[in-house]
């Protein structure tokens, strides 16, 4: 299974609820696949099997998506998107009048979106070690200029040390091995 689809339990409950046979990836790309004016599909692979998949879920058994299960698929999103307990919008602000750290904040909190959105800890991994190549959030020198510049009156710092605490996994992480 691709690491950028959901693995949310409450998703995953939805999924098997109106078809135990279908996986994420199968659910997704019947979903590219009716949508009006598509024609092709184009689908990242790393290995044999989910080009197997891919091609038995589009060529042998491809059925568009019936009504109930395009209502299904907008429950899913819904359930996703309503995960996202961390309101950054990526302004910028709190980085524009200079962190004197230089944490790259919104990237930060983005990852930590990721986290409680996906349930799943390598693809927000993946994200974080880029967004702290420079400077990790237990940089910061706690003077709040971030929070005073924040439109979202988000608790940014208290935020960055809970990202830093979820995500952060030593310096010798490989975030491109399977964990």
């Amino acid at each position: 299974m691709g690491i950028f689809l959901p693995q949310h339990p409450e998703v995953k409950a939805l999924f098997d609820s109106a078809d135990p046979t279908q996986t994420p990836v199968s659910w997704a790309l019947r979903y590219a696949a009716s949508l009006d004016g598509v024609l092709t599909v184009l689908s990242g692979m790393s290995a044999i099997e989910q080009m197997e998949e891919n091609y038995k879920t589009l060529m042998e058994d491809f059925k568009p998506l019936t009504g109930d299960e395009k209502v299904m698929l907008a429950s899913a999103a819904k359930i996703i998107e309503g995960k996202k307990p961390v309101g950054c919008t990526g302004c910028h602000y709190c980085t524009d009048k200079g962190c004197p750290a230089g944490i790259r904040i919104p990237e930060v909190l983005n990852c930590l979106n990721l986290l409680n959105q996906y349930h799943n800890p390598r693809m927000a991994r993946m994200s974080y070690y880029p967004a702290i190549r420079e400077h990790r959030p237990v940089e910061c020198v706690d003077c709040g200029s971030c929070e005073r510049e924040c439109p979202q009156a988000l608790p940014v710092r208290k935020l960055l040390h809970e990202a830093d605490e979820k995500l952060y996994a030593g310096e010798n992480y490989d975030v491109w091995a399977n964990h």
